[in-house]
């Protein structure tokens, strides 16, 4: 199913301004969002190494951009993902083909750590490295996209004489449908935009799966089982952000250790406890890192403290009058100390 090039989006409608007015309110537009991830998760992020991200190792290609905290693997193209079917990619899970547009987001904190608990101990691919990351929707406003989608179906049909022979069917319908953009791609005078100005000049494109069923784009062809369909049970707490989550974004990052969620940096050590290797959370860069690692760098920290106070110390006496002899400036080893800071 593609979009034509009718595609408008549109602020200033009774619907969009109805929504609006809801903002905060529960299943609408709350006030914060919440992403789990954990280090084999498809999507990229700032707060997973690329030296332990399963993408990264697959692709060098692939980088995270600047100013983002989650990017999709999947090129964002605005007449596919924002299809019935590109948007339906983002429930199947464990599917690397054709990789999802999408970024999976929950309404509360509660389903973000039920899915938490999951990662961790009960998914086909066991998280070791599991957190939860706080979004505001600060500045987020309410907006509709309204196309004509063209769905072509290719049909095989076996003919006695010449074998198998391919036809098309092709329908056409309109649909509305409701999604949440940052507040300045919305035009002085809320005249409607055109989707090359919509992705030219957004930074955020939110949508709600509640909002989705209640629109008519789930009217659509039936493409996935009905469990990985945007009508399936289940969903109503979950929001998709389009391409990218900005860092700007991130309020809180909550790491899990198995068995607690740390809403607060504590005064002991937040290790994982399932984790086959010494992961600790670092809560100045918000992220799991490895102890050995972590032990090595702060060794190294010391060593430049250390050099740093001992060169002030010899800079102090030296102002006061000073003039260590040979022997004294030897055992200072001065060539050490510059081999250290060269090395920075």
């Amino acid at each position: 199913m593609k979009g034509r090039q009718s595609v408008r989006a549109t602020f200033n409608n009774a619907s969009e301004r109805t929504r609006d007015l809801t903002v905060g309110v529960r299943n609408m537009l709350p006030s914060t969002l919440y992403r789990t991830f954990y280090e084999s998760s498809a999507t990229l992020s700032s707060r997973v190494s690329k030296d332990t991200h399963v993408r990264h190792r697959e692709n060098e290609q692939l980088k995270l951009r600047p100013g983002n905290a989650f990017q999709t693997v999947g090129e964002v193209h605005f007449n596919d993902s924002l299809t019935k079917e590109g948007i339906e990619r983002q429930l199947v899970w464990n599917k690397k083909e054709n990789p999802s547009t999408w970024i999976s987001m929950f309404n509360e904190l509660s389903h973000a750590k039920r899915r938490a608990h999951f990662q961790y101990g009960k998914s086909k691919r066991i998280g070791q490295r599991v957190t939860i990351a706080e979004i505001s929707t600060v500045d987020l406003i309410a907006a509709t996209i309204h196309a004509t989608c063209v769905s072509v179906w290719e049909i095989l049909v076996k003919d006695k004489y010449i074998g198998w022979d391919l036809h098309y069917s092709v329908t056409r319908r309109n649909v509305q449908i409701p999604i949440w953009v940052h507040k300045s791609v919305r035009p002085a005078d809320g005249s409607s935009i055109t989707p090359d100005q919509l992705m030219d000049s957004c930074p955020d494109l939110f949508v709600s799966i509640q909002e989705l069923r209640q629109s008519n784009l789930v009217d659509g062809p039936q493409t996935h089982s009905r469990r990985r369909t945007i009508r399936a049970h289940g969903h109503n707490y979950e929001w998709l952000a389009l391409g990218r989550i900005r860092e700007s974004r991130i309020l809180k990052v909550i790491p899990f250790d198995g068995k607690i969620f740390h809403m607060t940096k504590p005064t002991s050590v937040v290790r994982s406890e399932a984790a086959t290797e010494d992961w600790i959370f670092d809560f100045d860069l918000e992220t799991w890192r490895l102890e050995s690692e972590m032990n090595k760098a702060g060794a190294l920290r010391r060593k430049r403290a250390d050099a740093d106070d001992g060169h002030a110390k010899y800079a102090k006496r030296k102002g006061d009058g000073y003039h260590p002899n040979k022997k004294n400036a030897h055992g200072l080893d001065f060539s050490t100390i510059t081999t250290i800071f060269d090395s920075i």
